[in-house]
């Protein structure tokens, strides 16, 4: 499993939209190629959002990003900066019944 990590600085005027935005889009992640999970997560401080996007495998990441392209044009318009992913692969998981 990998994840695609975007770092999000909305538009303090659009946070309220761009969150409604975001649980309209994500019904469309599950036809995505190798999708197979997400989290959104704000920041305490301001307008700074974390989206995770759980992947089944790296071989399939390329046919994600495509079949990606139009949703992140879409939350483009709520960013202060263009929407970029980052490729990430667990480490460490720890807590309870992860040993």
């Amino acid at each position: 499993m990998i994840f695609e990590v975007a770092d999000l600085r909305v538009k303090d005027e659009l946070t309220t939209e761009f969150e409604s935005a975001l649980a309209h889009l994500a019904q469309r992640f599950s036809s995505l190629p190798a999708y197979l999970a997400h989290e959104l997560q704000r920041s305490l401080e301001g307008n700074r959002y974390l989206l995770l996007l759980a992947l089944g495998n790296e071989r399939d990441k390329p046919a994600f990003l495509e079949a990606f392209a139009p949703v992140a044009a879409v939350l483009e318009t709520f960013l202060e900066a263009p929407l970029r992913l980052e490729s990430f692969k667990r480490v460490l998981l720890s807590g309870p019944g992860n040993g």
